[in-house]
This record gives structure tokens, C-alpha cells and sequence, in this order.
């Protein structure tokens, strides 16, 4: 009998007992939902995420944040040691980690945002700043000299030309190039009267031989702001703007500037390989340049910018043959595809510069403008290749064989 009552008692459950379970699955229902609603803000974040360094921080041309950096920091040590010993410790240590996992995620993100704010902030100034559009109104002149190794007209000795003259009719207005401030406006026995702009970022330009100067040092400027008018002063023959763009103390190629930011060692080693190649040196250094994966990403306008092209390679956008390639410097063969992947073709700047009318895209190259895809035909010729003023590459050719 009293075995009976035992093995009865055993089956029985209190009123105390029903209630205790009651709260333990509503608290087991509780978690679950939790960890629902934690795998849907993970699959939010994950989208943020993916927008972040494949739109946000593109266009930005800033580098894209590895997920090995988004979930760093929850390996090695235990940290939920404290948390063992509990009927349901696994299913609490779960929640907890998951819930780490995503705050550390969203402290990531939410960095990563700040960042682009301020690169938004800062680009809008820099783009403003770069001096990025002609001296002189297009139509009112033709270059007459270029970037190159040339026999002084005045002095008769052969020097390098470190910028470009424009020649124009005396008085035509020249414009600043750029937002900055003018650091000279004096007269010098070459340059005659010539303007100094700071633009900020490391860039600098130069107007001489100028008739008149119609701003002063310490000045503010705005690009498109006139500064003064062509003329012939200092060492001059004739009414021209010698115009000049540094970047960090160095006069700029300007073949080398329409490769967007490839550095003066890239350049020379790109030079030394065209020069080992039998043929045009001359040639052989612009089809190298336009074999380049970033310059085709950009001559096929899926890019606004070469410098976007870069980041945008970088990012892993791009496909060559089916197959991702994220290397800016990649040589393209005659007849690869270049594509986009499917999410990247409806990336906003990728949809604008398809659209744009300021670029056509060259002879050597075909488009698929509705699919993202076209196919790199042959090798350009240098008369091809759409700069915005007449290229000397042989002279520049001249210049780094010295």
C-alpha cells in the first residue's frame, strides 16, 4: 500500500508543479520567439551590410569592411561559463551569444555609417576642390603644347614642359580649375603675371603669362570664378595660359591622371614593361593602359568615374569570362566579356552612368547597355582613345627613357 501511494505520488502533479512548467515553456516559447526576431534583424543587418560595401562605401571609394571584422572577437575564452549550470543553459548561453554577436555587429555598422557620413561631407568638398575642369571655355583655344620634353621657345634648350598651354585671343577669360584659395598673384620674369590656387588634398594649379590678374592673395575662389584674362607676359611669344596641376609638390602626366589614381611607380613599371614588348613603344604604352580591367569598367560606362572603377573592381563587382575578378590592374585578352553581377546592375551609379550622355563609348569596345555586359574587341589605337585633349604619348615616351 504504501509502495502504491509512492509510485502514485510520483505521477501526480501539484498545483505548484503545473504552474512552474506552465512558466518554463512559456519562458522556452519566449526565447524562441526572441531568437526568431534576433535571425530576422541578423537577416536586416546582413542586407545593410551588403549594401554598405557594395553601394555606400563604393561610391565613396572607400574599401569594403570583411566580414572576418564584422564578427571578430567571440572565439577563444568561454565568456558564458557563468551562464552553465542551468536546466536550459544551452538554450540561454544561444540567446545570449546571438545577442553579442548582433550588438557587435550594429556597433560595426553603426561605425561604418558614421565613416561614410563623413566621407559624403568631405567628397562633396574634395570633388569640389580637384581641379577638374579646363582653364579656358571649351572652343575658345587649342593646345598647343603638352606634358612633354620640348625645345624652350625663348631659352632654346631642351627642358621638361610640366604643363599645357592654351592659346587663345588675348583677353579670353580663364577660370579657376577648382574651389581653393589663392596663395600668389604676382608678376615673375617667366610666368609673367600668374595666379597660385590651393585647392586643398594635395592639389595645386598654376595660370601664367596672364594680362591681367583679377584676384588677390588670401582670396577665396569657387570653381568656374574668373581670375584673369589671357595674355602674353613674362617668357612668352604669344597670347596663351600656360596652366599647370600638382599633386603633392609633383607636376602631373596628364596620360597617367586619366588612369585615375595610378601612381607614378605603376606608371613607370607599366612604361619599362611596354618597352620590352618589340613594336610602337608609344602604342604598345597606351594599349597596355587600356587593357587595364578598371579602364575598361570605366569606357564601358558601368562607373561614373576611373577612380570609382577601382573600388568598384576592388569590391568584387565585376566578372571577366563568367568568372569574379577583383583586380584593378587585371589585363583584359581581345574578346573577354566584361558583366556585371546581377545585384550590382542595379546599384544607383551604376544605373546613372550607363544612362549619361557626357561619355561615348569607344570603337575598340561593344555594350550590352540592358544586360551590363560587353567585350573588349581589340587593342586601341592611340587616335581611338577618347582623352578630353590631344594625347603626345611618344613625347612622354621620351621623357621617361631619359
Amino acid at each position: 500500500m504504501f509502495i502504491g501511494f509512492v509510485g502514485l505520488s510520483q505521477v501526480i502533479i501539484t498545483p505548484a508543479h503545473r504552474v512552474d512548467k506552465d512558466e518554463l515553456e512559456n519562458l522556452k516559447l519566449h526565447y524562441t520567439l526572441i531568437n526568431k526576431r534576433l535571425e530576422e534583424s541578423a537577416t536586416i543587418l546582413g542586407q545593410l551590410q551588403e549594401r554598405d560595401n557594395n553601394i555606400y562605401r563604393t561610391y565613396f571609394e572607400a574599401d569594403p569592411i570583411s566580414n572576418d571584422v564584422r564578427k571578430a572577437g567571440f572565439g577563444g575564452v568561454n565568456r558564458y561559463k557563468a551562464l552553465d549550470g542551468f536546466d536550459n543553459s544551452e538554450m540561454i548561453k544561444g540567446l545570449t551569444k546571438n545577442v553579442d554577436i548582433l550588438s557587435k555587429q550594429i556597433a560595426v555598422q553603426s561605425q561604418s555609417l558614421d565613416e561614410i557620413i563623413s566621407l559624403a561631407k568631405e567628397k562633396e568638398k574634395m570633388l569640389a576642390s580637384i581641379p577638374a575642369v579646363l582653364p579656358i571655355k571649351k572652343g575658345s583655344f587649342y593646345v598647343a603644347s603638352g606634358y612633354k620634353m620640348r625645345m624652350h621657345p625663348i631659352l632654346k634648350i631642351r627642358k621638361l614642359h610640366k604643363g599645357m598651354d592654351f592659346t587663345a585671343p588675348r583677353g579670353t577669360p580663364i577660370y579657376a580649375s577648382g574651389n581653393g584659395k589663392i596663395y600668389r598673384a604676382q608678376r615673375s620674369s617667366t610666368f609673367g603675371k600668374v595666379v597660385y590656387i590651393d585647392h586643398g588634398y594635395g592639389y595645386k594649379s598654376i595660370y601664367a603669362h596672364m594680362s591681367k590678374m583679377v584676384v588677390r592673395r588670401g582670396q577665396q575662389v569657387r570653381r568656374g570664378d574668373i581670375i584673369g584674362y589671357v595674355g602674353s607676359t613674362g617668357l612668352s611669344v604669344a597670347p596663351h595660359l600656360h596652366y599647370e596641376v600638382h599633386k603633392n609638390g609633383k607636376a602631373l602626366n596628364p596620360i597617367s591622371f586619366y588612369y585615375g589614381d595610378l601612381t607614378e611607380k605603376q606608371f613607370k613599371s607599366t612604361f619599362a614593361k611596354a618597352s620590352n614588348i618589340k613594336g610602337d613603344t608609344s602604342q604598345i604604352l597606351i594599349e597596355l593602359l587600356e587593357r587595364r580591367l578598371d579602364a575598361i569598367v570605366y569606357r564601358m560606362k558601368f562607373v561614373p568615374t576611373i577612380f570609382a572603377a577601382r573600388q568598384f573592381v576592388n569590391h568584387g563587382h565585376v566578372k571577366v569570362n563568367g568568372k569574379k575578378v577583383n583586380i584593378p590592374s587585371y589585363s583584359v585578352k581581345d574578346g573577354d566579356e566584361i558583366s556585371l553581377k546581377d545585384g550590382s546592375k542595379e546599384i544607383n551609379i551604376v544605373q546613372e552612368a550607363i544612362v549619361s550622355q557626357e561619355r561615348e563609348i569607344p570603337e575598340y569596345i561593344e555594350v550590352d547597355v540592358k544586360e551590363f555586359k560587353g567585350r573588349f574587341l581589340r587593342a586601341p589605337l592611340i587616335h581611338d582613345v577618347p582623352y578630353p585633349v590631344t594625347m603626345e604619348p611618344n613625347l612622354v615616351i621620351e621623357f621617361y627613357s631619359r
